[in-house]
């Protein structure tokens, strides 16, 4: 072991100490597991080791590192610890990041979302779409936890979804090619970077830089409203229960009328209030059986309307809200930021009373709300209900004055 400063080897009690009294054999990283492995940092000479690592990134002019094998089924509590004292007394400043997240839980990040900048809180990320859903619970998880933005070191700390598999990439574990482009549709990446904005994730580009097209620049990674949302917005959380804002049922219903096959679906929003007062439903009774949603019509429905039970849970939608400042354009008002996930294979009309939206301001009423959809660019005024057809695996993200 040599210190960076001096070019000397390391002596503590007479020892010259080298990098195999330091290093921890049992605990090698997964993915490099040939000679990189966890630290003992209970010992001066593992500290000293840190120390002069350290000083040597700043000498470079190193402003963002990232410490692997440190978190999720990894958790090396000593080691991040004693990295964040390091980092906490140097200048210029360095964003420090853990990775990877397998395993990591919210009471996890709570141990040490105060000592770091960003934390993974799932494993690798890549272009498959059942790996996009697979962060929207965890997504819901970490904000539920009120860590988004939480206390961190110099600083705030936010959980890390990982990077956006966009553009031109190659395959997991394959370092020279060949490549090709992204798996997920351009409906796949909107939803994947909204997600990512509205739970204000670390947004961090996976694909070549030097091949990417312009709609992928412009429109997806350097969204201005998509940015700012990511950046600026508060109040950021599922609507969903336990933290009920606004509650998606869904009637997934298969009519056969006259002969043809009309996809009906009928989203709407209920508060646990109103679930407490046992609300009859106008048009429709749902009963649940296991995971399925039936739907039973009225009685004067035609009479060749035919009742199919569908293969569609209530996980397939999926809302967050936040809130904003506009960018400060208008002190007096403020943003509401609205997004709806479809993530089932079927177009679905998903819709929202205004009177439940107001439930996400306290001590505000809504008469109506004007804005604007950020992905088709069009302008939206409603007065009682936001309603609107989302593609399969698509999105609609609403920004709304109020």
């Amino acid at each position: 072991m040599l210190y960076y400063s001096t070019g000397k080897a390391y002596q503590e009690s007479g020892k010259v100490w080298h990098a195999k009294d330091i290093g921890i054999p049992g605990r090698a990283c997964k993915w490099m597991n040939n000679g990189f492995m966890a630290l003992n940092v209970t010992t001066e000479a593992g500290k000293a080791f840190l120390r002069s690592l350290y000083q040597q990134y700043v000498s470079w002019g190193v402003d963002f590192v990232k410490l692997d094998c440190v978190f999720g089924e990894d958790l090396d509590f000593d080691e991040i610890t004693y990295v964040s004292e390091i980092l906490k007394g140097l200048k210029p400043s360095i964003v420090f990041s853990l990775s990877p997240g397998v395993g990591a839980t919210p009471d996890m990040a709570k141990k040490i979302n105060g000592v770091v900048n960003t934390y993974r809180v799932t494993g690798d990320d890549w272009d498959q779409w059942s790996q996009v859903v697979s962060h929207f619970d965890v997504a819901r998880d970490f904000a539920a936890a009120k860590l988004l933005g939480a206390q961190g070191l110099n600083g705030k700390s936010w959980p890390d979804l990982d990077m956006l598999p966009f553009g031109w990439l190659t395959d997991p574990a394959v370092n020279e090619g060949p490549h090709r482009l992204t798996n997920l549709n351009l409906e796949e990446q909107q939803t994947q970077m909204t997600l990512w904005c509205m739970a204000k994730s670390p947004i961090m580009y996976g694909g070549d830089l030097r091949n990417i097209d312009s709609w992928k620049k412009n429109g997806v990674i350097i969204n201005p409203t998509l940015l700012f949302i990511n950046s600026n917005s508060v109040n950021n959380t599922e609507a969903c229960e336990p933290f009920l804002l606004l509650f998606v049922i869904i009637f997934y219903i298969q009519l056969i009328i006259h002969g043809k096959i009309i996809f009906l679906i009928e989203s709407l929003f209920r508060t646990a209030l109103n679930d407490a007062n046992n609300e009859e439903e106008e048009e429709v009774v749902v009963e649940k059986e296991e995971e399925e949603v039936v739907a039973v019509e009225e009685e004067d429905e035609e009479e060749d309307v035919d009742n199919v039970k569908a293969g569609v849970s209530s996980n397939g939608i999926r809302a967050w809200v936040a809130t904003g400042n506009n960018g400060g354009q208008t002190p007096q008002s403020q943003d509401i930021y609205i997004a709806f996930f479809n993530l089932n294979s079927k177009p679905t009309t998903i819709s929202a009373k205004v009177d439940d939206l107001a439930r996400v301001l306290p001590g505000k009423k809504l008469k109506g709300l004007q804005g604007r959809e950020v992905w088709s660019l069009k302008s939206i005024t409603i007065s009682d209900v936001l309603s609107t057809q989302v593609a399969p695996h698509g999105c609609a993200l609403f920004v709304f004055d109020y």
